[in-house]
């Protein structure tokens, strides 16, 4: 379907990246750049990186719904930060959770490893998404919840999910070992 957002999908901006937008009248949309996809096909994970994307993606339009995206830190690449690995980590629950995607958690991971690489150590930039291990641990929360739900055969609520990594959060930014 064509459309006038970000010039139908062909601008440059998205061509390697995927973002989710929201909209004043709270819809939506999820984009998500053909090269993107393509890269992470070279890299042998075209059977993961679709949804895996769509995963922390749609982890946001929760926030943005739920109202989890007003972090409460006193700075914009702080709040950035609280955000994507907040998205992190309800995306890997979603993946690996066996009522999700029940993907292989260890098949996750390897695109993670390679994902969080977009992680970066300005910790200045106003779109700081943690540092690679930060964005890790944030992940192996969702991992974590994930296996410990589907062993009670419980799903999480997103509040639920949220509080957790609320409780999580200190651990989940220490700082990074050498």
């Amino acid at each position: 379907r064509s459309s006038t957002l970000v010039e139908g999908g062909n601008h440059i901006a998205v061509a390697l990246d995927a973002l989710a937008i929201r909209f004043p009248d709270g819809t939506g949309r999820i984009i998500m750049g053909d090269g993107i996809l393509e890269a992470y096909a070279e890299f042998g994970l075209a059977d993961v990186a679709p949804s895996a994307i769509y995963g922390h993606e749609y982890a946001h339009h929760v926030q943005y719904q739920k109202g989890y995206i007003a972090a409460p830190f006193p700075t914009q690449p702080e709040n950035a930060r609280y955000v994507e690995l907040m998205a992190d980590a309800m995306s890997a629950y979603f993946l690996t959770h066996s009522r999700g995607m029940a993907m292989n958690r260890h098949r996750v991971a390897e695109f993670l490893e390679l994902f969080f690489q977009l992680g970066a150590c300005n910790f200045s930039s106003n779109d700081h998404h943690g540092t690679p291990n930060q964005r890790m641990r944030a992940a192996s929360l969702g991992f974590d919840l994930a296996n410990e739900t589907h062993k009670q055969g419980r799903i999480l609520t997103a509040l639920q999910s949220y509080e957790r990594f609320v409780g999580a959060y200190a651990n989940i930014v220490a700082p990074d070992t050498p």
